[in-house]
């Protein structure tokens, strides 16, 4: 996946554990990513994917999802915008997608910041209102800031702050 800073081998994160925030974002996909480099630090990135939330097995429906990133870097500062969408599940009717905005700063050789916003949306049939031709909505909003200043090589200092909330419609 292309969503969010942390990644699955803790050691190239600044904490031990993992945030709430990374629980939000699928770890892995199943699929195919085109990505191009479009010069002076912007990038590009388009593919098709199993299931944009990764909530089931891989490939369980015969639908796909879409995936994409947009971004930009230079030495000191990054900033990405990624983002999931598509039909999960196999009864039909169900969609997912997640928007992902990571912005990074290096300010000094020391000091590393992150911040990570995750919108997740899912729209299935529910209950009466689905037989109605009804959906249920659910959002789910996270946030998240870490840092980490480096006393040497290989000892730091890192701290992160995490919020979450759930709106239904």
């Amino acid at each position: 996946t292309m969503l969010g800073p942390e990644v699955v081998p803790t050691p190239w994160n600044f904490n031990i554990s993992r945030g709430l925030v990374w629980d939000l974002q699928p770890v892995t996909n199943l699929g195919v990513v085109i990505s191009a480099d479009l010069g002076h630090g912007f990038g590009l990135a388009l593919g098709v994917i199993d299931n944009p939330l990764g909530l089931e097995d891989p490939d369980n429906n015969l639908a796909k999802s879409f995936t994409g990133q947009v971004s930009w870097s230079n030495d000191k500062f990054g900033a990405a915008v990624s983002g999931n969408w598509g039909e999960q599940g196999d009864s039909g009717g169900n969609a997912g997608a997640i928007v992902d905005l990571v912005l990074s700063a290096d300010p000094t050789d020391s000091l590393s910041l992150w911040f990570n916003f995750d919108w997740v949306y899912e729209s299935q049939p529910s209950g009466v209102r689905a037989q109605a031709g009804g959906q249920t909505n659910d959002n789910t909003f996270g946030f998240a800031l870490a840092g980490r200043y480096a006393i040497t090589d290989q000892t730091g200092i890192a701290v992160r702050g995490e919020y979450m909330f759930n709106e239904d419609a």
